[in-house]
């Protein structure tokens, strides 16, 4: 699968997927993800992976996450799972904190500025994908994809407007 291939998939999720609040959204593609932390990462593992958890069952909020305010640091390590996870966990604490404050801004969309400083762009599980993915454009059939890789998109789909 070629990164535009993969691209136009995700932004046709709407077509084939029910709305999902992000928070629940964000603790099934945790669940999902250790569930999966032992296949080789592919373009086709995380369509799988995003596309199953808007029906799938969430992990349970774990209030020791309320102690994570910093961003994890980048990381350029080869098993880069568990940066992924620590960011899942970033995203998903992030959600909880904002519920009944910045979520609630309807002009949200245009960015606002979680408790930890960190900004925000996309609220629902669609923007979030579609602009985390505008990028993969470029990637090659049979491009080597890494856990790295993933958290891009999850990074992009938080900051890119």
């Amino acid at each position: 699968m070629t990164g535009q291939e993969f691209y136009d998939k995700i932004a046709t999720l709407n077509e084939r997927q029910k709305s999902r609040d992000m928070e629940q959204y964000l603790l099934a593609l945790y669940l999902l993800v250790l569930e999966n932390k032992d296949r080789d990462p592919s373009l086709e593992l995380f369509l799988e992976l995003f596309d199953k958890a808007f029906v799938g069952e969430p992990w349970k909020f774990d209030p020791a996450w309320l102690k994570i305010t910093e961003h994890p640091a980048i990381s350029n390590e080869t098993d880069s799972i568990n940066f992924t996870l620590q960011l899942l966990r970033f995203h998903i604490t992030e959600f909880h904190r904002m519920r009944g404050k910045q979520l609630e801004d309807k002009q949200r969309y245009f960015g606002v500025t979680s408790e930890t400083g960190t900004i925000w762009y996309n609220f629902d599980p669609f923007t979030y994908l579609e602009r985390g993915c505008c990028g993969m454009g470029g990637i090659e059939q049979d491009q080597e994809i890494t856990w790295n890789d993933f958290a891009d998109i999850l990074e992009g789909g938080r900051v890119y407007e």
